[in-house]
């Protein structure tokens, strides 16, 4: 959750001063966030990242989205999944893929090393000398 979102705590504002606080986030957020940021009454500085720049976020947004699905409560589970789907869908648009090439490749892994249907969680392997 943003702090914009969150009330906020601690003493009231005297009448006639607005307080500001700056909180710092660096990081890649939807496209609407800043619009929605404003209409909470705070103002998002942001800036366009450069491709390679904008590649690098994607990939720490796809860990925090990951996390965040770790973490979730299986009610909050779906949402947490359309986001990494979401940063999934970006990151391969930044590759030049398309989303059917994507599932192409995904279809072939499981055809050349299964799926994830049974259940197998490999312990150890006993390996010879």
């Amino acid at each position: 959750m943003y702090a914009f979102m969150r009330r906020p705590s601690g003493r009231p504002a005297r009448a006639g001063k607005l307080r500001t606080v700056r909180v710092p986030y660096q990081k890649l957020v939807r496209d609407r966030i800043p619009e929605i940021v404003e209409s909470h009454g705070a103002h998002p500085v942001t800036r366009v990242l450069d491709k390679e720049s904008y590649r690098q976020a994607l990939l720490a947004k796809l860990l925090e989205e990951a996390h965040e699905a770790v973490a979730a409560h299986p009610a909050e589970l779906p949402g947490e999944l359309a986001d990494v789907l979401d940063v999934v869908r970006a990151l391969a648009a930044v590759h030049g893929l398309t989303w059917d090439q994507l599932l192409d490749i995904a279809a072939a892994k499981r055809i050349a090393n299964g799926a994830f249907r049974q259940r197998l969680f490999l312990e150890y392997i006993d390996q010879p000398d």
